[in-house]
């Protein structure tokens, strides 16, 4: 669960787990330090007392006498001297709510040891000292000092103020936390965010590493820096190896068809030698449209395209290809519907045309015979937007996000028998973002599939 949460969240949640077992074993040791301290001042005090009566204590003719109690007691202090027989000699805690009574230490101190213990007077705790009074080696009296023992309400109120400032202290911790893990990581975030918007004709992009100490974010800057450049250099050798296959083939191919052509021309040529020659030249086309298709991508992935901008009247273009491609459609009984309304722009017209026939040929491609294709366009809000949508078989989920890919086919044994060559729509894309705008698929279902491009109009 906890390494879902970003890392500034967990480095503040370690700091203040770490933080608040700190606090909670330094309160501990506090705690109980000052509850030893507390009670051996207590205990002390007792002992200092205890010596003072005791030294005001005499024994003559075999009786107990008490010359000086020491200090005024209070209804918190007592002093009491008990006989070795029972009788009390001197009893000062009459100013106690209930009597205090501690049998257990007048019995430990007449058998001759010193007692000192707590006891419970009307729920109030007392510490009592008892200790036994000698004389001639053997015990005579008891002498008992008690207090009343303060100790657990002052404990009390030490633990409710730590109760209270610990998560005090932690919030302002938690705060002070982040903040300082969001201000460390701001270096990973510019990283992050130079990472996203490097496309892959955006390679020149690099990390300022600049103000960037020689720690681990200045290594991580400079290392993901020498990776762009690694990859800048291999896309420019493939662009550079595709564009300069592409136009090294173009003239082979020509010179080809150029024979294939002038072969078919001969009246010698026997039925079989024809339609090989026939099926070469398809062949020969199909590499041609290839070619023509990869120059095209790499000349607009080294250098973008080249648009020559007019007002183009998108109405008329989906009018125009609709009737070249009336013939084909109706060959199979498909219709094409055309649903346009008047809409101008300024745009590469030839370019368009160029997007139009790839989406029509996708659609004429996939459409079932007796279906229909429609074309229509709108203009709202400063933007136009055109579509082709077809009635064939829809595009699968898993296909969708790779439809723009090059040499992607839904399914490509169909579509290399048709002649498809997995770049007309990678070739539409190119030609709408270089218009500044974006292509989507706007619905595909079973039955159902629609290309929607949208541009500005300025």
């Amino acid at each position: 669960m906890l390494e879902r949460l970003p890392i500034r969240w967990r480095l503040t949640l370690w700091y203040v787990a770490l933080l608040a077992l700190a606090l909670a074993a330094f309160a501990g040791a506090f705690y109980f330090g000052l509850r030893f301290t507390l009670l051996r001042a207590l205990d002390d005090s007792l002992e200092a007392r205890a010596e003072l009566v005791e030294s005001g204590i005499a024994f003559v003719d075999g009786e107990l006498s008490v010359a000086a109690a020491g200090p005024e007691d209070s209804d918190e202090q007592f002093v009491r001297v008990t006989a070795a027989d029972g009788r009390v000699i001197l009893d000062t805690s009459g100013d106690f709510d209930e009597p205090v009574v501690n049998p257990d230490g007048v019995a430990a101190a007449l058998d001759g040891d010193e007692d000192l213990r707590t006891v419970t007077v009307d729920d109030d705790p007392v510490r009592i000292l008892s200790r036994p009074i000698e004389r001639d080696g053997r015990v005579v009296g008891v002498l008992e000092v008690g207090e009343e023992n303060e100790t657990g309400e002052t404990l009390g109120q030490v633990a409710q103020v730590l109760a209270i400032s610990i998560p005090a202290v932690l919030l302002v911790a938690a705060g002070g936390g982040y903040w300082l893990a969001r201000r460390a990581l701001q270096p990973i975030d510019r990283i992050t965010r130079t990472a996203a918007d490097i496309g892959e004709r955006d390679l020149s992009r690099r990390i300022d590493d600049v103000a960037l100490p020689d720690d681990e974010l200045g290594r991580l800057a400079r290392t993901f820096n020498a990776m762009l450049e690694r990859i800048e250099l291999a896309f420019e050798r493939q662009r550079r190896f595709t564009a300069d296959a592409a136009h090294e083939l173009r003239t082979p191919l020509a010179l080809m068809r150029g024979q294939i052509d002038l072969a078919l021309a001969r009246d010698d040529l026997g039925e079989s030698e024809r339609e090989t020659l026939a099926n070469l030249g398809a062949d020969v086309d199909r590499m041609t449209r290839l070619t023509s298709a990869l120059l095209t991508l790499a000349r607009g992935d080294a250098y973008g395209l080249e648009l020559e901008r007019e007002p183009v009247e998108l109405a008329d273009l989906l009018d125009l290809v609709a009737e070249q491609y009336a013939p084909l459609a109706a060959e199979r009984g498909v219709r094409i519907e055309v649903d346009a309304e008047p809409v101008t722009l300024r745009a590469d017209g030839d370019r368009l045309i160029q997007v139009l026939v790839n989406l029509m040929d996708n659609a004429l491609r996939h459409a079932p015979d007796g279906s229909r294709i429609e074309l229509g366009c709108r203009a709202s809000n400063g933007r136009a937007r055109f579509w082709v949508g077809d009635q064939g078989p829809g595009i699968p989920p898993e296909h969708l996000p790779h439809i723009f890919e090059r040499f992607y086919r839904v399914d490509p044994g169909r579509d290399r028998e048709r002649g498809g060559t997995g770049l007309g729509l990678a070739i539409t894309k190119l030609i709408i973002e270089a218009h500044g705008g974006r292509i989507q698929v706007e619905r595909s279902a079973p039955g159902d599939t629609r290309f929607t491009c949208e541009l500005p109009v300025g």
